[in-house]
């Protein structure tokens, strides 16, 4: 828990010019990760294009649950890149407004990743950090490793029988 007496948490981090967090964290390890979607939609607030609002509820005056409601504020909006449009336009999908909060969101919006996944790996695709998308690569590779070792496991117990 943080210390009593704590303000807001203002977050100071830095990443190479012209990347969001979600595009450093892909290009770092070839994967999108829940806290690079993280880092994402937090960078999206500290650049104004969510407001993040947290929500103290009291139930029955002596339990209290902490929620957080994200507010689109539009600003900027075209300053965008498709997938950080993607992300926003994600969260606030099912929401009947400019707000929602993260416990409505449970089990809801991991289920709409795959294609902001699509679209982070086609931006830094574009941009040339990656010759092809990391993902088809990662596809590409497993099945040529799953054929060689179904064929080795053939080979061998070919060469056992025949052999021996």
């Amino acid at each position: 828990r943080d210390p009593k007496g704590r303000e807001t948490i203002i977050p100071r981090y830095t990443t190479p010019k012209g990347l969001s967090p979600i595009e450093a964290g892909t290009i770092y390890d070839e994967t999108i990760h829940a806290k690079d979607f993280i880092a994402e939609i937090l960078y999206l607030a500290a650049q104004g294009h969510l407001k993040i609002n947290r929500l103290n509820n009291k139930v029955l005056g002596i339990f209290s649950s902490t929620d957080y409601e994200l507010v689109r504020t539009r600003a900027h909006e075209g300053t965008l890149k498709p997938f950080q449009q993607s992300i926003i336009n994600h969260l606030f999908a099912k929401s009947e407004g400019d707000t929602v909060t993260l416990s409505s969101l449970k089990n809801k919006f991991h289920t709409r990743l795959k294609k902001i996944h699509t679209n982070v790996y086609k931006d830094v695709t574009r941009a040339g950090y990656f010759k092809s998308n990391p993902e088809k690569i990662r596809s590409t590779y497993s099945v040529i490793g799953t054929v060689l070792l179904i064929g080795g496991f053939i080979l061998r117990s070919f060469w056992v029988t025949h052999l021996y």
